[in-house]
């Protein structure tokens, strides 16, 4: 039993890896107006749908009269 928990612990430590290593990107903190940037986009991505859906609706109401 000794001897399965040292192999158990020593692949738990062989397979554990520090974050940042090659081949990480590192992390960059975000700002208000990064956050701000990103609501704006999903605004418009969300809004400008709708926005360019009605003004149709009203040109053809406005046209079939």
């Amino acid at each position: 039993m000794a001897k399965f928990r040292g192999t158990s612990e020593i692949s738990i430590a062989r397979n554990r890896k520090e974050e940042g290593g090659p081949g990480k990107e590192e992390r960059v903190g975000l700002g208000w107006k990064d956050y701000l940037a990103l609501a704006i986009a999903s605004l418009e991505t969300v809004l400008l749908p709708l926005v360019l859906l009605v003004v149709v609706i009203l040109a053809l109401v406005l046209l079939l009269r």
